[in-house]
């Protein structure tokens, strides 16, 4: 239940059918997801031995029994409070200030574990590098405020387009930005590309000085490794270089494809494979 809709806060009594309270606690603090949830044990054990196996279980305060509501009521404001300040902690340690999007460090995290899942389930992983065009050309024009509102709309236009919990937008720094598509294969990632190119399109984001067009307009490189079709994945047993290393590759092969689109006219999106898309239509060259 914790795991569908993760909770602010747990208050656990002891005794829990089927599995002690000290082991639910456990279990809900080996699920990353849940780990940074507080739990409260509600217990009449008042023994040294049982509060210290509660905190090595990860609980963060202890309702003695009978309980007293008053108290109780205090104790909880302070762990939601406790809670409410390490959440922000981690989520300006893991987005981009500017935008709102994962930002480079958590970017690297999830493409490297993406990166491992796609070998242990042999399914494709799809990688897309966004990058503005004419960006410093913009910022000379209309100046860094209307250049940040630029980024801030071009990083909603990413999150719309990204339609699964599991894909994320991040912003790689600058005007470059990044789409991880798990369990996507290159015909996928190329119709998410194409609506991403709609969608900056249609913001009409006026460009006098872009020599592409007069509206903001994005240049987007697409890699696709599937273990079905490629060499490039390895199972877990082979030595040879670790999922960092490899994941490497997977960069290398979208900014690869995002010279291919820059340098065939911008305003497109280019694979690894040589095939163009543009805003108003698909077209396979």
């Amino acid at each position: 239940m914790a795991s569908e809709a993760p909770p602010d806060l747990v208050l656990l009594d002891t005794q829990v059918s089927g599995m002690n309270g000290i082991e639910v606690c456990r279990a809900l603090k080996r699920t990353s997801e849940l780990e940074h949830i507080p739990v409260m044990f509600v217990t009449a054990d008042t023994s040294e031995e049982f509060e210290m196996a509660g905190f090595h279980a990860g609980a963060a305060d202890f309702v003695r029994k009978p309980v007293n509501p008053r108290l109780v009521r205090v104790r909880v404001q302070h762990q939601l409070r406790f809670k409410a300040m390490g959440d922000l902690l981690r989520k300006s340690a893991s987005t981009d200030g500017l935008t709102g999007l994962a930002n480079r460090a958590t970017f690297d995290r999830t493409l490297e574990r993406e990166w491992a899942r796609a070998e242990r389930t042999r399914n494709p992983l799809s990688l897309l590098i966004v990058d503005v065009d004419h960006f410093k050309l913009y910022n000379d024009r209309y100046g860094h405020p209307a250049g940040d509102q630029c980024l801030r709309r071009v990083a909603d236009a990413l999150q719309r387009v990204c339609r699964r919990p599991a894909d994320l937008a991040a912003r790689l720094g600058g005007e470059e930005f990044a789409l991880i598509l798990p369990e996507t294969p290159e015909v996928g990632a190329a119709r998410v590309a194409e609506s991403l190119l709609l969608e900056i399109d249609a913001l009409g984001i006026a460009h006098a000085a872009s020599t592409t067009r007069p509206t903001v307009s994005v240049s987007v490189g697409i890699a696709t490794h599937d273990a079905r079709e490629s060499g490039i994945f390895r199972t877990a047993s082979e030595p040879e270089g670790g999922s960092s290393e490899r994941a490497l590759e997977l960069v290398q092969s979208a900014d690869h494809a995002l010279y291919q689109a820059k340098h065939s006219g911008r305003a497109r999106a280019c694979s690894s494979f040589g095939e163009v898309f543009q805003a108003q239509a698909s077209l396979a060259v």
